[in-house]
């Protein structure tokens, strides 16, 4: 049997990672529980385009919690029981968008993670919100501007 045999592929692994096991209790080093995390994000992130899943920009993107880590970790405190924790508990890979600096930043000025975690969980609902309506009408058309600048340069 070769390397390449022994090695999963990803959706193997990404199952593997987030099976419903108390995996991250076992894990007593919070850098393999920070590496574990970042993988899942990876895996799930790799084929999708590196754009704004708000405005469509190209520049400067990241990924953004919708459900807020500090919400999660409040909610672990508070009862590792709870139901609302076990449907979040895969939270890392579900609850990921790619969004670029600014729209990232007008996301955390308009919403408390409070509000993200429970009204505001989807890109869908986040464009509804009459203060984002208005902010991406603006910043889609300063991309297509600013795209047609570099093309014409």
């Amino acid at each position: 049997m070769s390397n390449s045999d022994d090695l999963l592929n990803d959706e193997d692994y990404l199952a593997y990672l987030t099976q419903s096991s108390d995996s991250e209790e076992d894990l007593s080093n919070s850098k393999q529980l920070k590496e574990k995390k970042e993988i899942i994000a990876t895996i799930h992130h790799k084929d999708k385009p590196k754009v704004c899943e708000l405005c469509g920009d190209w520049r400067r993107t990241s990924l953004h919690h919708l459900i807020p880590k500090l919400i999660i970790k409040r909610e672990k405190k508070r009862s590792r029981k709870s139901k609302k924790y076990k449907e979040r508990r895969s939270f890392t890979e579900v609850h990921l968008v790619r969004l670029c600096k600014y729209c990232h930043s007008k996301l955390h000025k308009c919403f408390t993670h409070k509000e993200l975690s429970e009204q505001y969980s989807t890109p869908d609902l986040i464009s509804e919100h009459p203060d984002m309506i208005k902010y991406l009408k603006w910043k889609k058309k300063k991309v297509i501007h600013d795209r047609k600048k570099m093309v014409n340069k």
